[in-house]
C-alpha cells in the first residue's frame, strides 16, 4: 500500500527512483514536487509486512542511527539524510528512500544560488573525425549534419547519430567519441546499435559497417545495446575491444562494459541476451547468460550469477550505487563525474560501504555526506585530500 497522501503518478516516479529507471525529466519533476510539499518522505513499499506506521518509524529509527546495519558492510547514507539539508537517495535491503530537504529549494535551483559549487557537468563530448579535426559535439547546433566517408551524421542534444549513405566509400574511416570527466554522451551507430558513454571514456568506431564483423574499441565504461545485422544469410557479430585486454563478441544484446584503467577488473554484464568474453588472442574466456557478470582480474575471469543489473548501470540515469564499496572506489567514481582530483594524506580508512547517491547532488553536498559518514576529505579547489 501507497502512503496515501502521495498521489499516484508521484509514488509511480517514487517508484522508478528506487529502482533506478526514472529519467532525469522524471527525477527533477519529483524533487520540485518535494519541493512544493516541504516534508520529509518516506516511501512505503507493498510487501512491507506491517502497517504503515510501525514500518515507517522502523525506517527513521534506521536512518537516524538508533539501529546499526548487522553484518560487515555499513550503510553509507542512512545519517547523512537525517543530518544535512540535502537531495539524497538511499538504497537499502529493505528497499526504500528518504529526502531531508531545505524548504523551497529543488535541484534545479541550487545551481542558480550557488555559482561557486561543482556539479556534474551533463552531455559533454569531442568527436574526433577520420582526418584528425575535431568536433566539440555540445557546442553544435541540435540537428547540424555532417556528410563522411559513407555516412552521414547528425547532432542531437545528448548524442550524435550515424547513418549509412549508402555508398562503398572509405568505409573503414573511424571516429573516435571522447566523454570527459564530468560528462557523458551517447552514439547511434550505422548499424542502429546505441552506445551510453559514461564519464572520462572514449569509443573508436567505424563510420559505416562493413565486411564480415562490426568492431569498436572502448576505454571507460559504456552500456551497449546492439541490434542484430546480417550479411546475406549470415549474422555479423558485433565485437566490443578494450584495448589489449578484453574483446567482447554479440548478435543482438543489452551488456555493460567498466573497464577503466584505474579499476583493477574489467567487469562486463549481462542485461539481456549472450555475449563471448575473452582475452585477445587467447582461448581462455566466458560466456555469460543474462544477468551473470564477468570479473577480469589479475589474469583470469570469475562469473557471478543473479547480480544486480540497476547496480551496472544506475549510471546511465543518474545514480552512483554501491555494495561493499571501499573508499578509494568511491572516491574514482567521484573524480571522474566531477573532474576532480583525490590524493590521500596518510593511510586510507579500511571501510566499506553500500548505498549510493544521485549525481545531481554537487559535490559539496556529496563531501558533507561523506562526513557525517567519517571519511574526512579537505578540499582545496578542485582537489580533494582524503584524511585518516
Amino acid at each position: 500500500m501507497e502512503d496515501p497522501e502521495v498521489p499516484e503518478k508521484y509514488a509511480e516516479l517514487a517508484r522508478k527512483w528506487l529502482e533506478g529507471t526514472a529519467t532525469p525529466a522524471e527525477q527533477r519533476e519529483y524533487d520540485e514536487w518535494f519541493a512544493e510539499i516541504g516534508g520529509d518522505g518516506v516511501m512505503i513499499p507493498g510487501d512491507r509486512g506491517d502497517s504503515d506506521e510501525a514500518y515507517r518509524n522502523r525506517l527513521f529509527a534506521r536512518i537516524s542511527g538508533r539501529l546499526r546495519s548487522e553484518g560487515r558492510h555499513r550503510p553509507l547514507w542512512f545519517r547523512a539524510a537525517v543530518a544535512a539539508s540535502v537531495s539524497i537517495v538511499l538504497l537499502s535491503a529493505g528497499g526504500y528512500f528518504y529526502w531531508k530537504k531545505q524548504q523551497g529549494t529543488s535541484k534545479g535551483t541550487i545551481a542558480a544560488t550557488s555559482p561557486g559549487e561543482i556539479y556534474f557537468a551533463g552531455n559533454r563530448a569531442t568527436l574526433e573525425l577520420a582526418d584528425g579535426s575535431e568536433l566539440v559535439l555540445h557546442e553544435m547546433a541540435d540537428g547540424t549534419r555532417t556528410e563522411q566517408d559513407g555516412a552521414v551524421f547528425s547532432k542531437e542534444e545528448d548524442k550524435v547519430v550515424y547513418q549509412n549513405k549508402g555508398t562503398e566509400a572509405e568505409m573503414s574511416a573511424y571516429n573516435v567519441l571522447r566523454v570527459p570527466r564530468g560528462g557523458q554522451f551517447h552514439v547511434v551507430l550505422a548499424d542502429g546499435t546505441r552506445a551510453w558513454l559514461n564519464s572520462e571514456s572514449s569509443l573508436r568506431f567505424p563510420v559505416a559497417f562493413t565486411g564480415a564483423a562490426r568492431e569498436v574499441e572502448l576505454s571507460g565504461e559504456a552500456y551497449f545495446e546492439v541490434t542484430k545485422s546480417r550479411n546475406g544469410n549470415a549474422s555479423v557479430p558485433f565485437r566490443v575491444r578494450v584495448g589489449k585486454r578484453e574483446t567482447v563478441e554479440v548478435l543482438g544484446t543489452h551488456f555493460n562494459i567498466m573497464a577503466y584503467a584505474a579499476e583493477k577488473a574489467i567487469r562486463t554484464t549481462l542485461i539481456e541476451g549472450s555475449v563471448s568474453v575473452s582475452r585477445p588472442g587467447s582461448a581462455q574466456g566466458v560466456i555469460l547468460k543474462p544477468l551473470q557478470e564477468s570479473i577480469y582480474s589479475d589474469g583470469s575471469y570469475h562469473v557471478k550469477s543473479d547480480v544486480d543489473p540497476g547496480e551496472a548501470v544506475s549510471w546511465k540515469e543518474g545514480i552512483i550505487r554501491y555494495q561493499g564499496a571501499d573508499i578509494p572506489t568511491i572516491m574514482r567514481q567521484i573524480e571522474r563525474w566531477y573532474n576532480v582530483e583525490v590524493a590521500y594524506e596518510g593511510p586510507v580508512p579500511q571501510r566499506s560501504f553500500n548505498g549510493g547517491i544521485s549525481r545531481s547532488s554537487s559535490l559539496s553536498q556529496i563531501l558533507k555526506i561523506l562526513e557525517i559518514n567519517d571519511i574526512h576529505v579537505r578540499a582545496e579547489g578542485r582537489r580533494l585530500i582524503v584524511l585518516p
